[in-house]
């Protein structure tokens, strides 16, 4: 080979170096600040591929997997092959740290003219959601029952017309056509059912009757 073809190689290579560089210092710089906006459970991770075996570049919330600048990407295999070289990203996998705890990785590679130089990692600490989901499904699971239940919520207000129905059904009566002293014995049916025990109760009866609350009490004193 020429000595100019030699040099046109160098700088050629040399071109690259500086456009990985480049790319490599803005994620450095972006690492921390992606790890932040995201929370404390949530690790980036930049790793270099110019070194081998590659290392962690930049990092922000180190203290999810305890590992810091310097430090050795992990291994990761793929149907028993090594992925130091691969070009396709891996998403949402789990792992098991050496302490037990799982997360959940993301590796995305870096390229530079075609050429792998880094690998970004997210890794989401999820091994106390795990724990949750757990501990939630064991609250959220119903005991198995032989037979159906089925339950509905009642308002006063149902409670009191679905009262005062079967009253006057009884009765062969209808509201409208009620007295004042067949109201009086009607208000007297409700105190007996316990009625009156519930909240806005008065309210309720008046409505119902079509007088004003006042009556209803002035009818629950003539009782007495």
């Amino acid at each position: 080979m020429k000595k100019d073809e030699v040099q046109k190689n160098r700088a050629a290579t040399k071109r690259a170096r500086s456009k990985a560089e480049l790319k490599l210092d803005l994620l450095t710089e972006l690492v921390p600040m992606l790890a932040r906006a995201v929370g404390p459970l949530c690790e980036v991770v930049l790793h270099q591929n110019t070194t081998s075996p590659p290392t962690i570049r930049a990092i922000g919330n180190g203290h999810v997997t305890g590992r810091t600048v310097g430090d050795l990407m992990t291994r990761i295999f793929v149907n028993g092959q090594d992925v130091t070289r691969r070009e396709e990203p891996l998403f949402n996998y789990m792992s098991t740290m050496p302490d037990g705890r799982q997360i959940r990785v993301s590796v995305i590679p870096v390229r530079q003219d075609r050429r792998v130089i880094g690998y970004l990692a997210v890794n989401f600490l999820v091994h106390d959601l795990e724990v949750a989901v757990q501990a939630l499904s064991v609250l959220c699971k119903p005991e198995p029952h032989d037979f159906a239940i089925s339950e509905n919520f009642t308002s006063p207000r149902e409670v009191i017309a679905q009262t005062a129905t079967e009253y006057l059904r009884a009765q062969g009566r209808t509201l409208a056509l009620l007295s004042t002293a067949e109201r009086i014995q009607l208000v007297r049916h409700f105190k007996t059912k316990g009625v009156f025990q519930m909240r806005r109760a008065a309210e309720e009866v008046a409505g119902l009757l079509g007088v004003s609350r006042a009556a209803v009490y002035n009818y629950l004193s003539a009782l007495r």
